[in-house]
């Protein structure tokens, strides 16, 4: 016997949300690696990460290839699986200062993201995605 909410509609339903929510988080990203491209590489300088400029940009084109990848499926498992490792990156070069609450609290709020890019990389994108490697 099913109990709602574990029936049909919910087990279809409920990835393809969840995808969606995760493609905001990137969307956001990479819209403000556009709209403010020259703070972004000030920022990332400011970490001491070398060639900040590149780093941007490849941090742009990752964040837009998961976008692609969370809202169509298609290679979910490869660019989640790349993504889970950036975002955690990102949590320790900019959220390492925990002296600062706040940065101690939005270090620890990265795990959440990686969780859930390391759960789609091993699940999949399930139902309605152009891929079809999905369990």
């Amino acid at each position: 016997m099913n109990y709602p909410p574990y029936d049909a509609v919910y087990e279809d339903w409920a990835p393809v949300i969840a995808r969606l929510l995760l493609a905001v988080q990137f969307a956001i990203g990479a819209f403000f690696k556009v709209v403010m491209f020259s703070g972004q590489v000030e920022a990332t300088a400011a970490v001491g990460v070398p060639f900040p400029t590149i780093a941007v940009g490849l941090a742009f084109i990752l964040e837009v290839a998961g976008v692609i990848a969370l809202l169509t499926g298609w290679q979910i498992r490869i660019i989640t699986a790349l993504l889970a490792p950036y975002v955690a990156l990102l949590a320790v070069l900019f959220y390492h200062d925990w002296s600062n609450q706040m940065n101690m609290g939005l270090f620890f709020s990265h795990f959440g993201l990686i969780a859930a890019l390391l759960y789609v990389s091993v699940y999949g994108a399930r139902r309605f995605s152009l891929s079809t490697d999905s369990k």
